[in-house]
């Protein structure tokens, strides 16, 4: 802020450098960047010339959201045999996991989160069953869903 005139001046800048690339492990799975984007906001202050601004650096913390790095895959069921849906997430902990059947929570089956790799098990499938999954995961940092198709023979 300055003061110049009589009038008062805000001065904000933001500096934001976005990246989609993403380095993969030794293991093969994709990572998260080494290094989160800096936000820089200038202010001026008063009786200061727009040459001499003062700079604070706000650093993100390194909390990163969740991430499919392999999505759910579409599936084709015979009626009576199980359900197994199947993704891998990486992103901070602690996620929380929730599944949609056709838009409406699942009130049915078995949902877990393990190292990483999240399922839903759906014990001797009925044809009610069939339709469009989506697991939604979400931590501090974000949200993130992937979905697929569930079709009975």
């Amino acid at each position: 802020m300055s003061i110049a005139d009589g009038k008062t001046r805000y001065v904000s800048t933001f500096r934001i450098q976005l990246s989609s690339s993403q380095s993969k492990g030794a293991n093969g799975q994709v990572s998260q960047p080494a290094h989160i984007p800096t936000i820089t906001t200038a202010v001026r202050k008063p009786g200061e010339t727009s040459n001499a601004v003062s700079s604070k650096h706000s650093h993100t913390s390194d909390l990163y959201p969740p991430l499919f790095t392999e999505p759910l895959e579409d599936c084709i069921v015979d009626e009576g045999n199980d359900i197994a849906l199947k993704g891998t997430i990486t992103g901070n902990q602690p996620i929380s996991v929730s599944w949609l059947h056709n838009g409406e929570p699942v009130l049915f089956g078995k949902s877990s989160l393990v190292g990483g790799v999240v399922t839903l098990i759906v014990r001797e499938c009925l044809p009610e069953d069939a339709g469009a999954y989506t697991c939604v995961a979400e931590n501090t940092a974000g949200k993130t869903s992937s979905s697929a198709a569930v079709c009975e023979r």
